[in-house]
């Protein structure tokens, strides 16, 4: 059984609500720092909790009001999710309730925690690297199930082994050349060229294909954002609607209705979409108009997909489709229902009937491939940077030993590998690309 003096001596106890704002079935309360296990005494009655068991407690205020019914989990330090004393709180989802014991557990000398922070604790405490800082936001924030899996994935098996292997490859490598140096008139029949240069690419090979992967990767960390334009008053807005499942765009049979670009999420099979509707793209008659297409135009840069839609048969201009190659796109012939010109190559879809959508659907969805097992999970821009640089390193040692530089210079490039992928790995830490990091994540995380 626990046990804490009723009085504890340092203050920088932190709370805050872990699971989303809002009214749902239950809500988490977080508390972790010194006085944890105090509040909890003092807001239950209770002076004994075993570690790690959830109980079923009623919590009172000061005045001995009660405040809801809870299940309560006391975590002592350091087993915990930040390594100090922790108490999780689960109580009704009522936003009033949550309200009521957030301001009880602050005026027991405890403060509302910053975003980010019991995260910063467990990284100061020992608990987390900075690979799974970097892991967790992806976990927290992806916006697809394929990216989630590769943040948890990272989290779970971390780079350090598959890096740690190259990295042992490096000092091998380094170790012949080191002896060719050293001692050139004995160790000249052993100094294996070829297969070092090839072991060297072998490792640039696997660290490239680990970068296209990550580079895949990016786009279903974010939202995958789906642009529909065409001609005016081909349906856009009606499109945009139907897939919505609601009006948020104004509908009329004037062309050159939408003036601005309409943005909305669209959520289906677990995955957030931007879904946007544009002013159709003709000669403006006006210069409001013209402002619209223009931002039509400007908002192709930002798509993922840009959906053609036409109700004439007219194929996407070709110079338009040549300036965003880059991009996926979907030509769609609309108004099937009214008899309305298909477009050889293209998808049917009626917005009144809903004929053709759940094809569409199926196509505005980013592949989802998985990953290869030998691949490294990198989830950062600055695990990405030190990754490029790494091979280039590499690429130059290679081409060095191979067209007989001083072998000096190739072992220096081979250093300056070795110190790059040292950096993925976060054995020098910094400040600033820690509180990147914890400035992406919610309070109570």
């Amino acid at each position: 059984m626990a046990t804490k003096p009723e009085k504890v001596e340092a203050v920088d106890t932190i709370c805050a609500l872990s699971t989303a704002l809002g009214r749902s079935a239950l809500a988490v309360i977080r508390l972790s720092g010194p006085g944890s296990l105090f509040v909890l005494q003092k807001m239950t009655g209770r002076k004994e909790f075993h570690p790690r068991r959830a109980t079923y407690e009623v919590l009172r205020d000061r005045d001995d009001s009660v405040l809801d019914e809870a299940v309560v989990t006391y975590y002592p330090a350091p087993n915990s999710f930040t390594g100090e004393d922790m108490v999780e709180i689960s109580c009704h989802g009522n936003p009033i309730i949550v309200e009521g014991i957030l301001n009880e557990i602050v005026s027991r000398e405890t403060r509302l925690a910053e975003p980010g922070e019991f995260s910063q604790r467990a990284f100061v405490n020992g608990k987390l690297g900075l690979q799974q800082l970097e892991s967790l936001d992806w976990i927290l924030n992806s916006r697809s199930p394929a990216g989630f899996r590769r943040g948890l994935r990272a989290k779970l098996e971390g780079l350090g082994a598959p890096l740690k292997e190259i990295e042992a490859g490096l000092m091998e490598v380094l170790g012949d050349i080191q002896s060719q140096l050293d001692f050139p008139e004995y160790e000249v029949g052993r100094f294996d060229k070829t297969k070092l240069i090839s072991g060297l690419r072998s490792f640039k090979t696997k660290l490239e294909a680990s970068l296209g992967s990550y580079t895949r990767a990016l786009r279903t960390f974010n939202s995958w954002k789906v642009v529909i334009i065409g001609p005016p008053n081909s349906g856009k807005s009606s499109l945009f609607n139907r897939l919505l499942g609601y009006q948020r765009s104004i509908v009329f049979n004037q062309a050159g209705t939408t003036r601005d670009l309409v943005e909305d999420y669209l959520s289906f099979e677990a995955m957030d979409l931007v879904l946007v509707d544009t002013a159709g793209i003709r000669e403006a008659n006006e210069a409001i108009e013209a402002l619209g297409i223009e931002k039509t135009l400007a908002s192709l840069k930002e798509a993922n997909v840009i959906c053609w839609l036409t109700d004439t048969g007219v194929a996407p201009p070709g110079k338009l489709m040549e300036l965003h190659a880059d991009k996926n796109w979907l030509v769609i012939s609309s108004k099937q229902d009214s008899g309305a010109p298909f477009l050889e190559g293209s998808l049917g879809v009626s917005a009144h009937t809903g004929e053709g959508l759940d094809d569409l659907r199926k196509l505005l969805k980013p592949l989802d491939q998985a990953e290869k097992s030998d691949e490294l999970g990198i989830c950062s821009e600055r695990q990405r940077v030190h990754l490029e640089a790494a091979i280039a390193h590499l690429e130059k040692a290679a081409a060095d030993i191979e067209s007989d530089v001083y072998l000096e210079i190739a072992a220096e490039s081979l250093g300056l590998a070795k110190k790059e992928l040292e950096l993925i790995l976060g054995e020098i830490p910094n400040d600033d690309i820690i509180r990147s990091i914890l400035s992406r994540f919610c309070i109570g995380k």
